[in-house]
């Protein structure tokens, strides 16, 4: 039910907008794409929505939890325990605005949901989920939809409460249906030839339209004003990077243009008199920026390694012979909080000697940061993230019932094997007193902090040493750490018996090379290898010193599966 002047909870008058009567979302329309449409992602282009059933319900409900809530929140508000090291921000579905969206109304349909599901959002820390099967992406596409219902229902509610007003639920369900109805999809002009007069004049419509907020070459870097709805800022896109919300296919930017992208400062200009040629020829220009396979390097998809087998016994030596003829498998990286300035990938070679397993991990870096003793330093670093499920968890650290493990090599490790830095190497003239936690002092004498080194000190004055905290042990003898961790807050390192991975690292001509040795079988919590077995879960994290990442701040990538050859 409409009411004049009043404003839905996303801060539009709902006199303003076209409202579509649609069957309640409760039913969640039993064919959630309009007859005709498809999907149109990665081999999803004939599939249509399935019937929602109470089993289907079920089932999206546990996909969330498991994959989506560590971001968006059990509720879908955005909350997640991930939040803090995100942005963008997750979305918050109780506010039923959607960024990407096929519709004069600014709704998404089931269809939108669906594509953004299976592609992913390139240029945040939203991955791809077309590993999934499709019915599973269509039981996520319904849980979306009832958390967005829900959130509206409950904001309406709460909007007449504070008016003084009495709403009962029945009412906002109606309401709520109507503000998220998603009317008929935007027409897309049939895609003429591109020509180099078309080209001129895009670029003539792209400087009068565009280039106020997307820069005159497409950077978009210029304007620090923009801000979306919630305040957060935000830049442009940036076309010469290759990094488009969805794609840069010529549908995908004809709705971007047309429909606008809600919750931006991207507006729709659906109501603009552009010609079905004039909007062609902008489209042209704007992907005549996108440098050639750009969006290669960045787009996220899952991948299966292929461990092959060597006859030879393998080491860490990343300038081993054998890796020359081992097959490199390029992986794209997210920073969890998005910047231009990072590391896009990591080049990943894998094999095994039937005993051992080795991972060579190759990235471009232009500065070796190897020491992150003063706090305005942090260290360049990797970790290969394993999971034994068939299904992993939440990408980022696991969950409370499903454990991943993680081997993390850092550089300054691997610099203290040669010398153990510490405070003396980096303020070697500074003038102290005699510490009590010295094992030989010398009260009354001069001393400079070059002549304490840790290993003089006594280890119960040193805590994180006497803990048995591997990062602060001054006799270190490996630069990889194996730990475990069940969700955020968890990670543990593991007991010194399972300290089982070594390796060893190079920089040379801004890249770095590690490679990571383990045996195949352990005992204990340790993931055991199987050559021919089934394959393992895998993901990779890179830190960037000279970007200050440490912690959770860092460049992911998704799950991808291990596979040992026989």
């Amino acid at each position: 039910m409409r009411r004049s002047g009043d404003h839905d909870p996303r801060g539009r008058p709902r006199a303003a907008r076209t409202l579509v009567s649609i069957v309640a979302l409760s039913s969640l329309v039993t064919a959630g794409c309009e007859p005709g449409a498809s999907p149109g992602t990665r081999g999803d282009a004939t599939i249509r929505a399935p019937v929602v059933t109470a089993a289907l319900r079920e089932r999206g409900a546990a996909l969330y939890a498991r994959h989506c809530s560590g971001c968006h929140g059990e509720t879908g508000r955005g909350d997640g325990t991930a939040r803090y090291l995100l942005h963008p921000k997750p979305r918050d579905f109780s506010k039923g605005v959607f960024r990407l969206v096929s519709t004069a109304s600014g709704n998404p349909t089931d269809a939108d949901l669906f594509r953004t599901l299976s592609r992913g959002m390139p240029g945040s820390a939203m991955p791809p989920w077309d590993h999934l099967a499709a019915d599973d992406r269509w039981a996520l596409v319904a849980e979306v939809r009832r958390l967005s219902r829900e959130g509206l229902v409950e904001a309406l509610v709460v909007d007449a409460r504070q008016q003084g007003r009495s709403l009962e639920r029945a009412e906002a369900e109606t309401m709520a249906d109507e503000i998220l109805a998603p009317g008929e999809p935007i027409a897309i002009p049939p895609e003429p030839e591109v020509t180099v007069d078309g080209l001129g004049r895009g670029r003539t419509i792209y400087l009068q339209q565009c280039a106020q907020c997307h820069d005159v070459d497409g950077r978009g870097r210029e304007r620090r004003d923009l801000l979306d709805n919630d305040g957060h800022p935000l830049f442009a896109r940036d076309f010469t990077r290759g990094i488009f919300k969805r794609s840069s296919e010529g549908s995908e930017i004809a709705y971007r243009i047309l429909a606008g992208i809600p919750g931006t400062p991207m507006p729709s200009y659906r109501d603009t008199d552009f010609t079905d040629a004039e909007l062609w020829a902008l489209i042209h220009f704007i992907q005549s920026l996108v440098p050639e396979r750009a969006q290669q390097l960045v787009a996220q998809s899952r991948r299966e390694i292929t461990v092959g087998r060597v006859s030879g016994p393998l080491d860490t030596d990343p300038a081993h012979p054998v890796w020359r003829d081992a097959a490199p498998i390029y992986l794209a990286l997210m920073p969890l909080w998005w910047r231009d300035d990072r590391v896009e990938g990591v080049t990943v070679r894998a094999l095994h000697d039937g005993e051992r397993i080795a991972l060579h991990l190759s990235w471009n870096d232009a500065t070796q940061d190897r020491h992150s003793i003063r706090p305005q330093d942090f260290t360049d670093a990797v970790a290969v993230q394993l999971s034994t499920d068939a299904d992993p968890p939440f990408f980022a650290m696991g969950q409370h019932d499903a454990e991943v493990t993680i081997w993390h090599w850092r550089a300054q490790w691997g610099s203290d094997l040669a010398e153990h830095t510490d405070i003396e190497h980096v303020y070697p003239r500074a003038v102290v007193d005699w510490y009590d936690s010295a094992i030989d002092p010398r009260y009354g004498e001069h001393v400079s902090v070059s002549e304490l080194p840790a290993t003089d000190m006594k280890p119960l004055f040193l805590s994180g040493w006497a803990a048995g905290n591997m990062a602060s042990d001054p006799a270190r003898n490996t630069s990889v750490e194996s730990l475990s961790a069940r969700g955020f807050g968890t990670l543990t390192t593991r007991a010194a018996s399972e300290q089982t991975v070594s390796g060893d690292s190079r920089w040379d001509r801004n890249v770095w090379e590690v490679v990571l040795l383990r045996k195949l079988q352990l005992e204990g919590d340790d993931p055991v290898f199987t050559p021919g077995g089934a394959p393992l879960g895998v993901a990779f994290a890179v830190w960037d010193g000279s970007s200050a990442d440490r912690n959770g701040q860092k460049s992911v990538t998704v799950w991808h599966s291990l596979r040992l050859e026989r």
